[in-house]
């Protein structure tokens, strides 16, 4: 006779889709946080600023900022969002207990508005 616990490890394996179970990385997780904050994301008529928080592939310690500007944001607005986006990463990093092993790189994408 089957045990309980192989009955349910059968009908997860059976759960297709967006149904299934799924666990995050802590990395993954953060991404997730930092994503939700709407201040990485501003737009007006003519100036757009944006940054998108993923776990690097190939690196599971490390959070990529993809920002994405238009090309007439000023250097200044530029180094500001980078600047609060590295402070924000830092600071969930401490709160955690994670600064002794999380990293950020940044990658920056210019776009024509």
């Amino acid at each position: 006779m089957p045990s309980k616990k192989k009955k349910e490890k059968t009908a997860n394996e059976n759960i297709k889709g967006g149904a299934g179970a799924y666990t995050p990385t802590r990395i993954e997780w953060l991404c997730v946080e930092l994503n939700s904050l709407s201040f990485f994301d501003w737009r007006t008529e003519d100036v757009g600023l944006h940054a998108m928080f993923v776990p690097k592939t190939g690196d599971p310690d490390t959070v990529l900022v993809k920002f994405t500007f238009t090309d007439n944001v000023d250097a200044d607005s530029k180094n500001a969002l980078i600047r609060m986006a590295k402070d924000v990463v830092k600071h969930y990093a401490c709160t955690r207990g994670w600064d002794t092993w999380l990293k950020m790189e940044v990658k920056i994408e210019m776009h024509e508005e």
